[in-house]
């Protein structure tokens, strides 16, 4: 390269540079951000999790009420509470469901942005590489 133009081209390069800089410290803090979310949300599923495990004891607290129980009334009673914490316990797995796919989601997409941070950083390490050179040149 001529030396008369290399002035012109490594202001480019910085340029570039600080674009591509800019660019990696916003996806650094988008990842962040959705590792905040996926943690989060794992934390959402095993409290729902949790709870989940509480109506299944209750459930078979009930199971053992029955076996106890003495009369037709207390049977007809823990039957219908088993069947209100069932109801409980499928609503709990719809919402633990639903949760189990945001997290998918985030985590495809905390992939997606940490490919393009790669991509980025690959480039920033391609023009520093190519400053450097023309800067300090082999000779």
């Amino acid at each position: 390269m001529a030396n008369s133009t290399w002035p012109a081209i490594a202001k480019s390069i910085q340029s570039l540079l600080d674009i591509y800089r800019h660019k990696e410290l916003t996806l650094c803090q988008i990842i962040q951000s959705i590792e905040k979310k996926i943690s989060t949300l794992k934390n959402e599923i095993s409290i729902q999790e949790q709870e989940q495990q509480k109506l299944y004891s209750e459930i078979k607290q009930s199971i053992n009420s029955i076996d106890k129980a003495t009369s037709l009334e207390e049977i007809r009673k823990n039957k219908a509470n088993i069947r209100f914490i069932n109801n409980k316990v499928n609503d709990a797995s719809h919402q633990i469901n639903k949760l189990q796919q945001r997290l998918n989601d985030k985590n495809k997409e905390l992939a997606d942005v940490k490919q393009k941070k790669i991509t980025v950083s690959r480039k920033i390490y391609k023009y520093e590489l190519i400053y450097e050179n023309q800067e300090n040149p082999i000779t």
